[in-house]
C-alpha cells in the first residue's frame, strides 16, 4: 500500500509523464500550507467582504505604510487617497499621477513622494491636498523616487540617469544627475538600501553610493556590476536583504549581495510560457508571519507565489463559483501596515482594499478553492494496475454547524489523457462532532499511470496523508 505522493515540490520543467513524484501544481496553497492544514490567506474585511472601496472602478496601483502616522497612503485611477484603520477613505485632492501604471514612493518623514513616469508628486501628511514639485529643474518624467543620505533621487524614463535633489531639500532641484554608464543600456528601476543606490538596467544591474565629493558626490561603485538585466521594470521588489525579480531570459532572480541566484527553476516552464512578462509586478505578501514574493502578470491574468525561506511555489487564483472556472488572482499590490498588524491588498480592477489573512477562507465572500495535481504516477513499473482502493487521511470536523459545503473533491485522469474522469469523488468534512479522519474509496479501475487532482472548499482541513492498494496485472 504505498503512499500518494501529495507532499512534495511543485515542479513543471517537465512533462508530467516524466515527472511521477513531484506535484505538478499548488494552487492557491504550497507546501507548507498542505502540510499544516491551511489554505493561503482569504482577502475580506472585518465588517464587509472588503476593507475599503475608494469607489474609482480602477485598479490600485500602490499601497504604502507611512512609519511615523496611523494611516496609509493609497493610489487608484491616478489619485490619492488617505486609508484609516477602520477602512475610512479620504481623497488628497489636487493633482493626479498616470492610471493603472505602478507608482513609486519616498518617505521623508513629514511628506511623501510619488511618480509613475511622472512629474513627482508630494504630499504633506497634514494636509488634504497635494503638489508637483513646483522647481522647473524637478524632472518631469521620474519613473522610481528613493532617498538617500538626505537627497531625494528620481529615475528618468527610457535612459541611464539618475538626478537628484540638493541635501535634505527634496522640493530643491539644481539640474544635478549621475549615470550608469557601465554599458549602454537604459535602467528600468531604482532602489536605496544598504548603503547603496540600487540600479537595474536591461542587460546589467551597477551599484553607486555617496562619496562624500562635493561636486559628484554619487558614483559608481568600481567592481560591482552584475551581468544580468530585466525588462520588467515593476517584477523589482526588495525584501529583507534581498532584492527580487525577473529577468530577462524569464527566471526569477533572488540576489545575494551581487551574486544573482535563479530561484524559479521548478517554474521557468510557467514562466517561458507566458504572453508578456513586462508588465509583470513584483511585491512582498507577509500577512500571518508568511515569507512570499508574489509576481503578478496583468496581461496573462496569472500570479505566482515564491515562500523565499522554505524555497516552494504556488500559483494564486480566484475561483469563480458562478462559472466554475478559476479567474486571476484578485490582488496586484499589497503591503503590511505595522502599526494595525494588517496587510492590506490592492485589487487589480477595481477601487477596493482587502484584509489578508487566513482568518478569512474566502476571497470577496467566496471560498477559496485550494487545488493540487500530482505528477503522473506508475509506481515505476509501466503494467497495467488494479486501484482497489485509496484510503484518505484528513482533519474533520472543523465546519459550522450551519455550513454544508465543506468538502474534498478528488479526481484522476489516466494513460497520459489530458482529460479528467467525470466522476468526482467528494469527502465531506463534516460539521464539529464529526471527527472520524479516514474515508475510503473502493475498486477504482485499472490505469497503468494515473494523475490525482484535489480540491478542498469549506473549511481550513487538509488531507495528510493518501495510501492506494494496488494490485498489479501480469
Amino acid at each position: 500500500m504505498p503512499d500518494v505522493p501529495i507532499n512534495q515540490k511543485p515542479y513543471t520543467n517537465v512533462d508530467d509523464v516524466g515527472n511521477p513524484f513531484a506535484i505538478q501544481s499548488f494552487i492557491d496553497m504550497d507546501k507548507d500550507d498542505f502540510m499544516n492544514n491551511r489554505f493561503r490567506p482569504g482577502l475580506g474585511g472585518d465588517t464587509n467582504d472588503y476593507f475599503a472601496d475608494l469607489s474609482t472602478s480602477e485598479g490600485i496601483d500602490g499601497v504604502f505604510e507611512l512609519m511615523n502616522y496611523d494611516f496609509a497612503a493609497v493610489f487608484s485611477n491616478g489619485s490619492l487617497y488617505k486609508v484609516d484603520e477602520d477602512g475610512t477613505a479620504t481623497e488628497i485632492t489636487g493633482v493626479t499621477l498616470n492610471k493603472d501604471a505602478p507608482v513609486s514612493f519616498a518617505d521623508f518623514g513629514t511628506a511623501g513622494y510619488f511618480c509613475n513616469n511622472s512629474r513627482i508628486l508630494k504630499w504633506t501628511y497634514t494636509s488634504s491636498t497635494c503638489a508637483f514639485i513646483s522647481d522647473t529643474d524637478a524632472p518631469t518624467d521620474a519613473t522610481h523616487v528613493a532617498f538617500f543620505d538626505s537627497y531625494l533621487l528620481a529615475l528618468r524614463a527610457d535612459s541611464q540617469i539618475v538626478e537628484f535633489s540638493d541635501v535634505d531639500a527634496p522640493d530643491t532641484w539644481l539640474g544635478e544627475r549621475f549615470t550608469a554608464e557601465q554599458r549602454p543600456d537604459n535602467l528600468v528601476a531604482m532602489f536605496a538600501r544598504f548603503g547603496e543606490v540600487f540600479l537595474p538596467g536591461t542587460e546589467t544591474i551597477e551599484n553607486a553610493t555617496d562619496t562624500g565629493d562635493a561636486t559628484t558626490p554619487f558614483q559608481r561603485i568600481p567592481g560591482a556590476t552584475t551581468e544580468r538585466g530585466s525588462i520588467s521594470p515593476y517584477s523589482f521588489t526588495q525584501i529583507d536583504n534581498s532584492y527580487f525579480f525577473l529577468d530577462f531570459d524569464r527566471r526569477v532572480i533572488r540576489m545575494a549581495g551581487r551574486n544573482p541566484q535563479v530561484i524559479s527553476n521548478p517554474f521557468d516552464n510557467e514562466f517561458q510560457e507566458l504572453i508578456n512578462i513586462e508588465d509583470c509586478i513584483g511585491f512582498h505578501f507577509n500577512p500571518d508571519g508568511m515569507t512570499k514574493y508574489i509576481l503578478h502578470f496583468p496581461s496573462d491574468g496569472k500570479t505566482y507565489a515564491y515562500d523565499y525561506k522554505l524555497d516552494y511555489w504556488a500559483e494564486y487564483s480566484y475561483w469563480n463559483h458562478t462559472t466554475g472556472k478559476r479567474n486571476s488572482f484578485l490582488c496586484k499590490t499589497g503591503a503590511f501596515i505595522s502599526k494595525w498588524n494588517k496587510y492590506i491588498c490592492g485589487s487589480k480592477d477595481e477601487g477596493k482594499l482587502y484584509i489578508a489573512s487566513r482568518d478569512y477562507t474566502t476571497d470577496e465572500g467566496e471560498d477559496v478553492i485550494p487545488e493540487l495535481v500530482t505528477g503522473r504516477i506508475d509506481w515505476g513499473k509501466i503494467n497495467r494496475k488494479q486501484s482497489r482502493k485509496i484510503t484518505f487521511k484528513v482533519k474533520r470536523g472543523n465546519a459550522a454547524i450551519t455550513q454544508t459545503n465543506a468538502k474534498i473533491y478528488m479526481n484522476k485522469r489516466i494513460n497520459g489523457k489530458k482529460q479528467w474522469l467525470s466522476n468526482e469523488k467528494i469527502i465531506d468534512l463534516g460539521i464539529t462532532g464529526d471527527t472520524y479522519s479516514y474515508k475510503n474509496f473502493r475498486n477504482l479501475g485499472e490505469y497503468r499511470d494515473v494523475q490525482y487532482r484535489i480540491r478542498m472548499q469549506g473549511a481550513s482541513s487538509i488531507i495528510s496523508k493518501m495510501v492506494e492498494t494496488i494490485v498489479e496485472i501480469p
